[in-house]
């Protein structure tokens, strides 16, 4: 362990054939156990409320993290519309410190008993305190909404995030000395913004029997191999530090329903494609894996009667064409109408998809 890096900081197509697809938003989260179940060990309570702190260490020994929960906005709590994006002012992303959801890191925190704060203050760089070192948690909950992960590698090589004063998240996995949860890739298939380069692969593969989807997915990964590389090399830094690491694997964001079939198709095909990649490599390093698909399965987005685990409760590709093609200024659809769109596909979990999450965790863990 290198205890010179704690001195840094860190951190539609419609249907078959007709008119264009949509994927909204990313982030996954699916859902899965009863509320009060008892996984791994032992039975575990993950509704506790958050632990209030005050003030910074009074020692100026650095304070190592116990915990450390990485990734993207899967990890925050916040949906869509409750994150005003923001990295210079705070570690994950978002600037509140109100997310509508508790994070799966806080939960499993409140099980395993570690300490935690949703304070951005409590997270700001050492070097502005007279203080160094990490504040007085023992969960150092880094995932970064937005966050892909050439993005992490590059703030890896540069010891600190491009935008705000936090240290890079790869590091901070680094020093963990007990637990690691996370992963990273999904914000890198750019399903929200290529959407219509992906609603045309999926015309081609359905219209022409064609692999277009899988094709293009499996080149993003390839392009990324470094990226790849360099998460890994630091999640086995951790394993060696005597951490257990668990890399989580990403769920179907929508219900497979009515007029959903695009949608629903393309994330499923890239999930699955990512989740092997991520499910190989961790393997390969003997670290734990924790699947979210079966227990968000029957709850994505769009199934209806309040079973989602995801903010979002749209899946119809019908309303996602809207978003991509009607102009703005058009009555009711454009403008406010286009937000509310975007609103109802929010992929990110709700307060039922944190605490399905946490549950798969707690479940892999010893």
């Amino acid at each position: 362990m290198r205890f010179n890096q704690l001195l840094a900081r860190r951190s539609t197509l419609v249907p078959a054939g007709a008119v264009l697809a949509a994927m909204m938003v990313l982030s996954v989260t699916p859902v899965g156990a009863a509320e009060g179940s008892g996984y791994g060990a032992g039975t575990y309570s993950i509704d506790s409320g958050p632990v209030e702190l005050s003030g910074w260490p009074s020692s100026s020994t650095p304070v190592i993290p116990k915990y450390v929960a990485f990734g993207d906005s899967l990890t925050t709590g916040f949906s869509i519309p409750r994150c005003v994006e923001d990295r210079e002012s705070s570690p994950w992303g978002c600037d509140s410190a109100n997310p509508p959801a508790r994070p799966y890191p806080n939960r499993i925190a409140d099980a395993r008993g570690y300490t935690y704060s949703d304070d951005p203050d409590h997270y700001d760089d050492p070097a502005f305190f007279p203080t160094p070192g990490y504040p007085d948690v023992t969960l150092d909950r880094v995932g970064i909404w937005g966050d892909r992960i050439d993005e992490a590698a590059l703030s890896y090589g540069n010891n600190m995030n491009e935008k705000g004063p936090w240290k890079a998240q790869l590091r901070a996995v680094e020093l963990a000395t007990e637990l690691v949860t996370g992963a990273l890739g999904i914000n890198d298939f750019r399903l929200t913004g290529d959407l219509k380069q992906w609603a045309a692969l999926y015309f081609q593969d359905y219209h022409f029997g064609e692999t277009r989807v899988k094709e293009r997915a499996y080149d993003i990964i390839d392009r990324r191999d470094a990226a790849f590389d360099q998460m890994f090399a630091s999640l086995r830094e951790a394993r060696d530090n005597g951490a257990t690491v668990v890399v989580t694997l990403y769920y179907y964001f929508y219900h497979d329903g009515f007029d959903c079939d695009v949608t629903h198709d393309v994330t499923k095909t890239v999930v699955d494609i990512l989740n092997q990649e991520l499910k190989t490599r961790a393997e390969g390093f003997n670290l734990k894996v924790a699947d979210f698909r079966p227990a968000f399965e029957g709850h994505g987005a769009g199934v209806g009667n309040g079973e989602e685990y995801t903010f979002g409760t749209d899946c119809s590709t019908t309303k996602a064409v809207a978003h991509e093609t009607i102009p703005s200024w058009m009555p009711f659809i454009g403008g406010a109408g286009q937000e509310a769109i975007k609103r109802g596909y929010d992929p990110h979990p709700n307060a039922k998809g944190t605490k399905a999450m946490a549950y798969v965790i707690l479940g892999v863990l010893p």
